[in-house]
C-alpha cells in the first residue's frame, strides 16, 4: 500500500465525518486517485500521525503562518483555542499566503472568528493577486517582518512552502526567537 500524509481540517469536536484539503498537482502520486473519488466513497485512513501540536503552556501572543494547505493545521489549532476559551486570553494572528483569490479557502470561517473574538487577527495574502484585490499582496514573510513581534512572549507556528518555513525562522530568529524554534 501506498500512504500519502495530509493534515485533517476538522477539529476533534467536529467528527461527523473527516475533510482534509489538497492540491491537485498534476501527474501528483494521489491527484488522479483523489480527482475520481465522490462524497461518500470509503477511505482507510491511518492516524493521526505527528506532533505538530499547540505548545502548552501557551504564551500570550501566538502567530500562525501558513501557505497553501499549509493552514490546514493551523486552522485545527485556532479552532481549538476557541474550543477551549483560551482565543479571549491572548492576542492570535493567522496570515495566510497563497498565489491567487481563486487558492483561498476557509475564508468565510475566518473572516466570522475575526469578527467574533477581538483579539484574533486574520491577514489573506496573495503574492499574484488580480486587480481589484485590496487585502495584503506579496508573501507572508513581508507581512511577518512587518509586524512588531513581541519575541519575548510569543509562540510562532509556521505550516506550508518549505522555502517560506526557511525564511520565516530565519526572520523570527533575526528578531529574537531563536532561542525557542524547534523544527518539526
Amino acid at each position: 500500500k501506498d500512504f500519502r500524509p495530509y493534515s485533517m481540517w476538522n477539529h476533534p469536536d467536529e467528527f461527523e465525518y473527516v475533510v482534509t484539503v489538497a492540491k491537485m498537482v498534476d501527474d501528483g502520486r494521489c491527484t488522479p486517485w483523489l480527482a475520481r473519488m465522490k462524497p461518500g466513497d470509503p477511505l482507510k485512513i491511518l492516524g493521526p500521525l505527528g506532533a505538530f501540536t499547540l505548545r502548552r503552556p501557551l504564551h500570550p501572543h501566538l502567530t500562525f503562518v501558513g501557505t497553501g494547505t499549509g493552514v490546514v493545521p493551523l486552522r485545527s489549532m485556532i479552532k481549538d483555542l476557541i474550543s477551549t476559551g483560551e482565543i479571549h486570553d491572548r492576542d492570535v494572528t493567522l496570515l495566510f499566503g497563497v498565489r491567487s483569490q481563486i487558492d483561498l479557502f476557509g475564508v468565510p470561517e475566518f473572516e466570522r472568528w475575526a469578527k467574533e473574538f477581538p483579539r484574533f487577527r486574520y491577514v489573506p495574502t496573495l503574492s499574484r493577486p488580480a486587480p481589484g484585490w485590496h487585502g495584503a499582496t506579496g508573501r507572508v514573510t513581508k507581512h511577518l517582518a512587518e509586524m512588531d513581534l513581541p519575541v519575548d512572549t510569543m509562540q510562532a507556528y509556521l505550516c506550508g512552502n518549505g522555502q517560506m518555513i526557511t525564511d520565516a525562522i530565519e526572520l523570527l530568529e533575526s528578531k529574537g526567537l531563536g532561542k525557542r524554534t524547534r523544527r518539526i
